[in-house]
């Protein structure tokens, strides 16, 4: 018998068209990681999180789309991909309330 919910993956809370984005280059400002996902589709807000003295970026932030669809196609098309004019790679997550990331591997038990 299967129990599965088919919109297991899919966030209930209202931050469900945001994703989480990490290992952000240091150059990197709002701009630069709105214009990554443009190929896809267009972004409706970014934050970056700065250091609080410093004012500079610490290397994760949140970019919001314009709904839970669209979020979950850049998230299944870029997350692991390589980010462009760089060497590192899309670290992408579901945000959760309050600015955290939300787990999106609970089935996996291994």
């Amino acid at each position: 018998m299967n129990n599965q919910n088919p919109n297991a993956d899919q966030p209930t809370d209202s931050q469900s068209k945001t994703l989480w984005i990490g290992d952000v280059e240091p150059w990197m400002n709002e701009q630069d990681i709105a214009a990554q996902f443009q190929s896809i589709t267009p972004v409706t807000n970014v934050k970056l999180i700065r250091d609080k003295v410093k004012g500079t970026p610490v290397g994760y932030g949140f970019v919001e789309f314009k709904d839970w669809l669209t979020a979950k196609e850049v998230f299944q098309t870029l997350n692991g991909q390589q980010v462009p004019g760089s060497n590192r790679i899309f670290k992408l997550n579901w945000a959760s309330h309050g600015g955290g990331v939300a787990s999106t591997s609970r089935n996996n038990t291994g």
